[in-house]
């Protein structure tokens, strides 16, 4: 499935295998003028590159290496001569063979490796100057893009809900709310997610974010100092795990919410 919606100069490609699941199993990809921001999953190369056969794309950027972000990385590269780039985090993780789960697999499909290269500190297109903030909570090597000219903010998949109750078992919350904080500050007049759509003057979700994984983090602390265990922390929280814990075999869940706030180690053992 492709869908896509215009704002201003900036097209949003949303892209899914399946649209109708939920919750919705969606990533969007972003167009602006000769730059592509991110290239969506495997699933969607053949539709997303008839999609934008016409489209004068010259350079792309991927916020990280994730397997619904850069699925069509290769097809760019060898059929439009596109210069791909990311953050030297994610550069080797791109260009590896990743290892997902069946559910992923069967979601997103699986992204041909593909040779980027390190994004500098500011992408130039056009008449428009992006200037690349790092935002690892999500993943390491993550990125959002920031225009400071018209206020967009492209932020992958650093923010996705503002009260979220399952993460990916490496993300690092604490990375998160600081990763939130600047994105606030830079005061955005308009943020332009991978997961969630776009959202026209953001500070307030974004606020909202920042509150709800602060009082988590700060319970989920208290509770374990306490001497409560891992799983009844979880339990007491949010209850049961959702089906969406089982069906992605637990890579999404609750359980890794609270061990992500309990864990010192950051995302060093990132898969």
């Amino acid at each position: 499935m492709i869908k896509d919606t215009r704002h201003g100069p900036v097209l949003r490609i949303q892209m899914s295998r399946y649209p109708d699941f939920r919750p919705p199993r969606v990533v969007s990809a972003y167009v602006i003028n000769e730059l592509i921001i991110d290239t969506g999953p495997a699933c969607t190369v053949a539709e997303l590159a008839d999609f934008l056969r016409q489209a004068d794309i010259r350079l792309g950027v991927n916020t990280h290496h994730h397997e619904d972000h850069v699925g069509a990385n290769k097809f760019f590269q060898d059929r439009r001569g596109v210069e791909i780039f990311a953050h030297p985090a994610a550069v080797d993780r791109i260009r590896e063979r990743p290892v997902l789960s069946a559910p992923q697999e069967e979601v997103w499909g699986y992204p041909i490796p593909s040779e980027v290269k390190p994004v500098p500190d500011y992408v130039e297109v056009s008449n428009l100057h992006f200037k690349v903030i790092y935002t690892p909570g999500h993943a390491r090597g993550h990125i959002c893009l920031f225009e400071r000219e018209n206020g967009w903010l492209f932020s992958g998949d650093a923010y996705i809900t503002s009260r979220p109750v399952v993460c990916r078992n490496v993300e690092n919350q604490w990375q998160m709310i600081e990763d939130l904080k600047r994105m606030r500050g830079l005061q955005p007049t308009a943020m332009f997610t991978a997961p969630s759509g776009v959202f026209i003057s953001p500070a307030s979700r974004l606020t909202s974010a920042i509150d709800y994984l602060e009082d988590l983090g700060a319970e989920i602390t208290r509770l374990y100092n306490k001497g409560m265990e891992i799983p009844q922390i979880r339990q007491t929280l949010f209850g049961d795990e959702s089906p969406f814990a089982a069906l992605t075999l637990g890579h999404f869940s609750s359980l890794n919410m609270v061990r992500s706030f309990l864990r010192q180690c950051g995302n060093d053992d990132e898969d």
